[in-house]
């Protein structure tokens, strides 16, 4: 099941964070790793943006995984101005910040799931997200759904992709 984050979720959404950090050492790379401050700033950037979309996934009453959605537009304004003419080439769409999910459900196609529900959702024209390098499982689990490298933005060290 998958239904949109409530406040009460915070403990269950940082218990997922450090689910996947401790099976992935890239995360470490993240501004402030996965520590609380870095997470509750993650949360409130997506609440407060307009359009934004906090989704999680349920086993039960157990949190398996969630995504965190806003629009490209406020996104590319806010915190990546220098990639402002991507507005121009592509058109506003959905940005998906952050999707996590824990690791022993990885097979389970709920990063799949959730994404499809975004998309739904926000009804976007295209997604488009950005991952570590160093993430060989995202960089291949965005592939296997659909999204594309566009380019590697040297100045963040990321790789962007679109489902366009």
């Amino acid at each position: 099941m998958i239904r949109t984050y409530s406040h009460s979720d915070y403990g269950c959404v940082l218990k997922v964070y450090a689910a996947v950090e401790k099976v992935s050492p890239w995360i470490k790379l993240l501004p402030f790793g996965t520590s609380e401050r870095y997470v509750h700033s993650e949360i409130e950037k997506v609440i407060a943006s307009p359009k934004s979309c906090f989704l999680v996934s349920l086993q039960g009453e157990s949190i398996t995984g969630f995504v965190q959605a806003q629009q490209f537009k406020t996104f590319v304004e806010q915190e990546v101005p220098h990639l402002a003419h991507l507005l121009q080439q592509y058109g506003d769409g959905t940005y998906v910040r952050n999707i996590l999910v824990r690791p022993e459900q990885w097979k389970e196609n709920i990063g799949k799931q959730l994404l499809v529900e975004v998309k739904r959702q926000g009804s976007a024209q295209f997604l488009v997200t950005r991952t570590h390098p160093d993430n060989s499982r995202g960089i291949k689990f965005f592939e296997k759904t659909g999204f594309r490298e566009m380019f590697k933005d040297e100045f963040a060290a990321r790789v962007y992709f679109s489902n366009l």
